[in-house]
């Protein structure tokens, strides 16, 4: 029993965003400023697993609601702490979006992100990255 519960207790401070909810500011590659707005972090359950965080932000003009990429092989099932990210299918094509996270000594939190809309009827793709992204409020 107080294995179970030290594990609950683990696996639920792991599972909290490691970032600030707020506006964080970065730059385009041609220089321009971009900003993407984390607005909130939910569950999907009652355990606080990272494979069941959800994180809701605003880039662009759109809400996005984004998760850890699964990693499963043979012999596990992992989550890629480095990624949150979002696919969403439309009638012709999809758009992805994701925010590549950072863990070191000097920043812990999102770095970049990259959206990309694909249409495939009319063979068009539109990307936009936003890198070194630094937190700017609250």
């Amino acid at each position: 029993m107080k294995f179970s519960i030290l594990l609950i207790a683990f696996f639920s401070f792991s599972a909290q965003a490691h970032f600030k909810l707020g506006t964080y500011k970065g730059f385009t590659t041609d220089g321009v400023d971009c900003t993407i707005i984390f607005e909130r972090v939910s569950f999907t359950t009652v355990f606080k697993h990272p494979l069941s965080e959800r994180v809701t932000v605003v880039a662009q003009g759109k809400t996005f609601t984004l998760q850890h990429p699964s990693q499963i092989d043979e012999t596990s099932v992992l989550y890629n702490d480095m990624s949150l990210e979002t696919v969403i299918p439309f009638q012709s094509g999809a758009e992805f979006f994701k925010v590549a996270m950072i863990h070191s000594d000097t920043k812990e939190g999102p770095d970049s992100y990259a959206h990309m809309v694909h249409d495939w009827k009319k063979n068009q793709v539109t990307k936009l990255t936003c890198e070194n992204l630094f937190f700017l409020a609250e």
